[in-house]
């Protein structure tokens, strides 16, 4: 996920959707996400992720709700349950400012945080008479600076809008920069108002009674109100939850009591779209849901280690999943609507993962997740193979078809760019380097009978061009600038080497060796047609040819002059 600007409720819907795709797989991006987290943002995540998943099966991973909505949540590690969060599980008040119960535990609200405030919830500890957010704060964070304890309260004043504040009030930051501000009931344990504000804005406001009941209602930027909740617990421990839109429509409703829930959901024109019967532990769940392509699931949890789902369309089978779990992972099997079966996937607690499925045109797909950071799939096409390869994330990393000795695709690279491959023979290749739409580089290589070329151009059009015989060998490299200048050198027939060097203005110098290393010829050449030119001929014999320019202008050829001595390289 891979996530960093993604609330918490987003991240819990992105695991949900790994869960769906990988199995446990989606527990290390799980963990990553909880990684940092503090026990409020625990908390939420969790809740999130127990409602996206909509009653769907999370391999190795337990969602316990209780009739309060109190949350455990276990994973199974070598076949041991782990507690990763319970909100059941309480401490007393360490200071005594808090509310408690005759045993001494705090008292708990509707949505299970507590009424004394503890760092368990996020809000800071309630007001003494006197005091300010950055006492509070304080007694909450006795780490914090006197900078931060400023930097703070001046938030909560800012946030809120307000400058005095009531004995009893507790106050949170969230993620998206808002302060929650909660009242306690005037005298009655257990009531709160919880306000949330931004900018002096009222994005929610929340109302408790002792019993447990609470309402909550929610406002755009605006002030319109927006989606609201009524929660109400009866005398026996039951309780219903109904959601409405700004519409006042119900857009679902949950009856829950000691055994488990019923969660139902509709559509803006009040028709049923879920219908769903789960457990308090988790392990077992029944019912249906109405998909977007106007499909419906049936599902079939009778425990944790199976389940059905089973998906219809004008009454009719369409598709058919089973999923059975053990210790160590979770098989998914799929069968299509003749009942014939189509795929099977094996997702382990550790990560990996291995399985096939057929695809519509016949073939049949190999999956590989043995590595747990990538997933390769490979489909035989044609005559040739097709490998598409996905990091942990689900993100697609490369695709590539491969045929005899063609090749074409493209892979991801770790600086964020995408290398674009196309091979039609084995002797042609290219390379293309992009990046947010731009180029940065290419890549080609040809093959002939007598050697090869490899030509590669960097992002600001600079053009290296090697050459090799045969054998492999290089004999020719020239690097070509885009300002016009060049160097390079070549193999001579004989055996030796000549270099070259081009600057910008177009002065242009060579020079020859022998296989030995000997100088043997030197050239200079400058735009106006001057040159000269001096050349071994025989040992210890040198011929110079030169041209210059004429009194006008016009370039004059001197004979050639015959000298002894050893060439040296006249640009020194």
């Amino acid at each position: 996920m891979a996530k960093n600007a993604d609330s918490v409720s987003d991240k819990a819907t992105h695991v949900a959707k790994d869960f769906e795709s990988q199995g446990a797989g989606a527990l290390k991006e799980m963990h990553n996400d909880l990684h940092g987290m503090s026990v409020e943002q625990r908390k939420e995540f969790f809740h999130s992720l127990q409602s996206a998943s909509q009653g769907h099966k999370l391999p190795g991973l337990e969602i316990h709700e209780d009739a309060q909505h109190h949350l455990k949540v276990t994973e199974k590690v070598h076949g041991k349950n782990h507690v990763l969060f319970d909100e059941t599980a309480r401490p007393g008040p360490k200071d005594g400012d808090g509310q408690t119960t005759e045993k001494g535990h705090p008292l708990k609200a509707a949505d299970g945080k507590t009424q004394d405030g503890k760092p368990d919830d996020g809000f800071s500890p309630g007001l003494r008479k006197g005091e300010g957010p950055y006492q509070a704060l304080h007694r909450q964070h006795p780490e914090y600076t006197h900078k931060q304890l400023m930097d703070e309260s001046h938030k909560i004043m800012k946030e809120s809008g307000r400058n005095s504040f009531s004995q009893g009030e507790q106050f949170k930051s969230n993620d998206d920069g808002s302060v929650t501000t909660r009242t306690p009931g005037h005298g009655k344990d257990g009531a709160f108002t919880e306000t949330t504000q931004k900018d002096g804005k009222t994005s929610e406001i929340k109302t408790a009674t002792a019993d447990g009941s609470w309402n909550s209602q929610k406002f755009d930027d605006a002030g319109k109100p927006g989606d609201s909740v009524e929660h109400k617990v009866g005398a026996d421990g039951t309780y219903t939850e109904i959601t409405k839109g700004p519409d006042q429509k119900v857009i679902s409703q949950v009856t829950g009591d000691k055994d488990g829930k019923n969660v139902e959901t509709f559509d803006g024109d009040g028709n049923r779209t879920a219908s769903i019967r789960e457990s308090n532990d988790g392990t077992s769940v029944v019912g249906w849901k109405k998909n977007a392509d106007g499909t419906q699931t049936n599902i079939d949890q009778p425990d944790a280690n199976h389940r059905t789902e089973i998906q219809t369309k004008d009454g009719q089978v369409i598709s058919t999943s089973k999923m059975t779990s053990d210790k160590d992972g979770t098989n998914t099997e799929n069968f299509d609507k003749d009942n014939n079966q189509v795929s099977a996937m094996r997702n382990n607690n550790d990560g990996t993962s291995t399985g096939w499925r057929k695809n519509p045109d016949g073939t049949t797909t190999s999956i590989d997740g043995t590595d747990p950071n990538q997933r390769v799939e490979t489909t035989p096409r044609d005559g040739g193979t097709n490998t598409e390869v996905y990091g942990k994330d689900g993100n697609q990393i490369s695709s590539m078809r491969e045929k005899g000795a063609s090749q074409i695709g493209w892979h991801k690279n770790a600086d964020g760019s995408t290398t674009s491959i196309d091979q039609p023979d084995a002797n042609h290749h290219s390379e293309t380097v992009t990046k947010d739409g731009k180029t940065l580089s290419t890549k080609s290589h040809e093959q002939t009978l007598k050697g090869s070329t490899d030509v590669i151009t960097d992002e600001a059009g600079n053009k290296n061009t090697n050459n090799f015989d045969a054998q492999g060998t290089q004999i020719a490299g020239v690097r070509e600038n885009n300002d016009g200048s060049s160097t390079g050198w070549h193999k001579t027939p004989n055996g030796g080497t000549e270099t070259f060097d081009k600057n910008a203005q177009g002065h242009y110098s060579s020079m020859t060796f022998d296989k030995k290393g000997n100088v043997t010829r030197t050239e200079e050449r400058d735009p106006s047609g001057e040159y000269k030119v001096q050349e071994q001929t025989a040992p210890g014999i040198i011929k110079t040819y030169s041209a210059a320019k004429g009194k006008f202008g016009s370039i004059v050829t001197h004979a050639p002059t015959i000298e002894q001595g050893t060439l040296s390289n006249p640009s020194a």
